[in-house]
């Protein structure tokens, strides 16, 4: 490892708080952290200012069939090649599918769907990224999309992203464009609101990789979302 990467890696590990405790979070709920598309940007900053994590009911809606079509077109491409032609899928074992591959993930995705593109710089998520963060925006990775074919996909522990990304400054805003009803049941996402006033957490590496220690409370709020939501976090919520 240079040098340059050993000072970043302490960097990071000096900037984590050991002392943190969760018990003083505020217990939350999905509806303290919803907004409708309308809300105007002061309304988006307040929630997010407070919580570190905002669900935009509406947002895109007028966009999720293109990128809905343009992902399913990407995942009929591998399992018409029999999983062998992958391109930008993670394929990974098919467990409980009862199939012997499964499709993960796909990333990157921008250079590979234009409506996935299109969606991460329409003007109205900038705009609500701008009064998360103010107006110094700029796009950090080449998109990823999440894809559970029947029966599948893996448990994912809490975590924060900030270890993953290792941003300056862990200022990452994380936007999920749902293209599907996400339910308990199905897996939808779960967050911590108010984390963020934490700083950056001590992670153990688990099964699903970099996970929070004992992640279970009260205070985290599962996000029950449709195709017409879009949830937004912060990268140490």
């Amino acid at each position: 490892m240079s040098a340059t990467g050993t000072k970043l890696n302490q960097a990071y590990l000096d900037a984590i708080n050991t002392a943190a405790t969760r018990d003083d979070l505020p217990a939350a709920t999905a509806q303290d952290i919803t907004l409708d598309a309308d809300a105007a940007p002061e309304q988006v900053a307040e929630v997010y200012q407070r919580w570190g994590c905002v669900m935009i009911r509406g947002l895109l809606s007028d966009r999720v069939a293109d990128v809905l079509a343009d992902t399913e077109a990407m995942a009929r491409q591998v399992r018409e090649s029999n999983y062998t032609r992958t391109g930008n899928a993670l394929v990974m074992p098919g467990n409980r599918t009862g199939r012997e591959k499964q499709i993960m993930l796909f990333c990157p995705t921008y250079t590979y769907a234009a409506s996935h593109f299109q969606a991460a710089t329409d003007p109205r998520v900038l705009d609500a990224v701008e009064a998360m963060v103010g107006p110094n925006v700029e796009m950090f990775g080449t998109g990823m999309c999440m894809y559970k074919e029947p029966g599948g996909g893996m448990e994912k522990a809490l975590h924060q992203d900030a270890p993953y990304f290792y941003h300056r400054d862990h200022k990452v805003v994380t936007g999920f464009m749902h293209l599907v009803d996400t339910t308990k049941e199905n897996g939808c996402l779960h967050v911590a609101p108010g984390s963020w006033r934490l700083g950056l957490l001590p992670h153990v590496d688990e099964f699903s990789h970099l996970a929070l220690p004992g992640t279970s409370g009260r205070w985290i709020a599962p996000c029950r979302c449709s195709p017409k939501q879009a949830t937004w976090c912060f990268s140490t919520t």
